[in-house]
């Protein structure tokens, strides 16, 4: 019997990115508290009614963190208190482009969002941009954003979709880039899947490449597989599970004690949902 419930809220349709692929209508429109107040009442009235015991809020936008830290933790307050006023329980998760990280978002990324928020960035990057500049900087800010969280003891997941440079490269490179490079352990692979207006960006996403898509995802799996049994303390052992997702740990040879995070990644449909929207 199903006990939870899930949600997706934008807080905020605005957004610092200018990416070519977006599929959201960027407006300066904000959830407010009342607003949301409403919302969550209804969403666990609802849950009180089907006997649903627990609630998890995948907090999107637009841009999440051009939003205060502070309105979140009013948010979570009010969220709360109506949860316990009805018996149930509530978790969130954090979806950020994070180029608006600095370290004022620690606190309340450790409190609310387990202290573990998931980005995006595809490799090679063709389509993510800031605005009149080109996915170079938006790499070096990304790059930057991500690395300060990370010494933060915050946990980064990463979210990518694959493009016509991607299936050049390979997906031993891929992963390399992500696991290696950036030292990423969770990271989720999204097929690509045009959605909204029709732009020059989405038309040259591999949609129809299925014969390569595949293969590229076979390698992957491949390539996690080959740096698990390679011996080496903390490599990555990643299967392509379609909807799931399931991270492996093992001992570190040289100490024979520490446990070490062999990274994973999933495979995502593209089809996008929405329970709830700003506005």
């Amino acid at each position: 019997m199903k006990s939870h419930f899930s949600l997706i809220l934008l807080s905020t349709l605005q957004c610092n990115a200018d990416c070519a692929y977006c599929f959201e209508d960027k407006t300066p429109d904000r959830l407010t508290l009342d607003r949301l107040g409403e919302m969550i009442r209804k969403v666990l009235d609802y849950m009180v009614e089907k006997s649903l015991a627990s609630l998890t809020i995948y907090w999107q936008g637009g841009e999440a963190m051009l939003l205060p830290p502070s309105w979140y933790e009013q948010a979570e307050e009010l969220i709360q208190r109506e949860a316990e006023a009805r018996g149930k329980q509530v978790f969130h998760s954090l979806q950020s482009n994070m180029l608006a990280y600095s370290s004022r978002w620690n606190k309340v990324i450790a409190e609310m969002f387990g202290n573990s928020v998931g980005t995006s960035l595809d490799y090679p990057n063709l389509h993510r941009k800031l605005l009149g500049q080109g996915p170079e900087s938006y790499n070096e800010i990304w790059g930057r954003r991500v690395r300060e969280a990370r010494a933060a003891g915050i946990d980064v997941q990463v979210i990518a979709v694959p493009n016509q440079a991607t299936l050049e490269i390979g997906a031993e490179r891929f992963y390399t880039h992500f696991v290696d490079e950036l030292g990423i352990n969770d990271f989720q692979v999204n097929t690509p899947f045009p959605g909204g207006e029709a732009t020059a960006a989405k038309k040259e996403l591999p949609v129809a490449e299925v014969e390569k898509l595949s293969r590229f995802f076979v390698d992957l799996a491949m390539s996690g597989w080959s740096a698990a049994t390679s011996g080496a303390c903390g490599s990555a052992h990643s299967m392509p599970y379609s909807n799931n997702s399931v991270t492996n740990r093992r001992r570190c040879p040289a100490s024979g004690a520490r446990t070490a995070p062999i990274p994973s990644y999933r495979l995502m449909p593209a089809a996008m949902w929405r329970n709830a929207i700003a506005g």
